[in-house]
């Protein structure tokens, strides 16, 4: 937050988000949030806390800089309402001339700036990643299931190369098209937590039994 500045805004919208998370999560990510406001720089090993905090940080900072130009114009339009003490009346028609058009030309500036802040932020602004595009991006984006499955074997102790081996299955299994062809079988179901998923498939390694398996995941956490 900028020094000063007591205040920041929370769009209400962001409650498409909070409502499909566990009331755990949720409140985990509004003390982050709060935590992050208040300069504190908090950090979270919580995939879905730091994936869903993401957009609302890069809003926030766009706030910020919107608000800082908002600052610094109407700074500048407060300096042009001074005057000399001394004019004659035709210096002082003159100087009241010269103050509108510069008035003018501030608002001006104003004007043109907040649309440009605004065109800037519906081009720039993205819509907050809820837990059913999380699975999305984890089924579809290379890139972010390999962030994923670290993050969860960092968390849990979990041996990342059995974790990778058991990841084709997984996915091969949940990605099938159900009878209509709509949809995909992990759309069927009313929650889909990617972790609690991997872990349990791993555990339970469709009725297989896998000692080996079974004792690491006795260390997992949720």
């Amino acid at each position: 937050m900028a020094e000063n500045k007591k205040s920041f805004v929370l769009y209400a919208d962001l409650i498409h988000t909070v409502e499909k998370m566990p009331d755990d999560k949720a409140g985990l990510l509004f003390k982050h949030l709060l935590e992050y406001v208040n300069d504190k720089n908090p950090e979270t090993d919580d995939l879905v806390v730091e994936l869903t905090f993401e957009p609302i940080k890069q809003q926030l900072k766009r706030d910020l800089e919107k608000w800082q130009g908002i600052k610094s114009i109407r700074s500048d339009c407060g300096k042009l309402g001074g005057r000399p003490k001394k004019q004659t009346k035709a210096n002082k028609a003159k100087g009241f001339l010269e103050k509108q058009s510069k008035a003018k030309k501030a608002v001006s500036v104003s004007v043109s700036v907040s649309a440009n802040v605004i065109n800037k932020e519906k081009i720039k602004e993205k819509s907050f990643i809820e837990p059913k595009q999380i699975t999305e991006q984890f089924f579809k984006n290379k890139e972010f299931r390999e962030k994923a499955l670290i993050s969860l074997a960092e968390r849990n102790k979990i041996n990342i190369d059995k974790l990778r081996a058991e990841i084709p299955s997984f996915i091969s299994y949940w990605t099938e098209r159900t009878q209509s062809g709509n949809k995909e079988r992990w759309q069927e179901q009313k929650t889909f937590e990617v972790d609690r998923r991997i872990t349990t498939w791993m555990r339970n390694n469709f009725g297989k039994k896998n000692s080996e398996l079974d004792e690491l995941y006795k260390k997992v956490k949720f």
